[in-house]
């Protein structure tokens, strides 16, 4: 147990507060990490509590980047508001995972154009009903970053599916 009287020292903020332009700087991250994960949470919340939106083709990209920006926003609110550094040395670093945020937003929206892509030039052959394509974005976008989310999303489309 820490002595009540030694200073804290956990990870120190982005700024040091000596100048105007810092507090405008902090206010300025965390108005932006606030937003965005308001907004973002707000469209996942609404996206899951819809039944219409839920049904529609586009569920699961929607889905998908909402809940990806909801994280980038989480995310903000650490790299913007504390002294990180993402380098080498790596020093507070979030061990990229903001990176890979961004990576996952990125694929969302390539599948995203490749979906429509493949539903205006091939309407006869477009399949993007079939449980085997969702299962497939679904394990090409997260990965087997979690394993117990990828069966539940592949259940519950089939099932809102039949």
């Amino acid at each position: 147990m820490s002595n009540s009287s030694e200073p804290w020292t956990g990870v120190p903020l982005s700024v040091d507060f000596s100048r105007p332009e810092h507090y405008l700087l902090f206010l300025f991250q965390l108005l932006f990490a606030s937003c965005t994960v308001l907004v973002a949470g707000s469209v996942a919340v609404s996206i899951l509590a819809t039944r219409a939106l839920r049904l529609q083709n586009r569920f699961l990209f929607m889905l998908n980047t909402s809940v990806c920006d909801t994280l980038v926003g989480l995310s903000v609110f650490y790299v913007g508001l504390f002294d990180v550094y993402e380098g080498y040395p790596s020093r507070n670093g979030t061990f990229y995972i903001l990176n890979s945020l961004m990576g996952i937003n990125i694929l969302t929206f390539m599948f995203a154009q490749f979906d429509r892509f493949n539903s205006l030039c091939t309407p006869s052959l477009y399949v993007w009903g079939s449980p085997a394509l969702r299962q497939v974005l679904v394990h090409a976008v997260w990965g087997r970053v979690c394993l117990r989310c990828n069966r539940r999303i592949v259940v519950k489309m089939e099932t809102v599916q039949h």
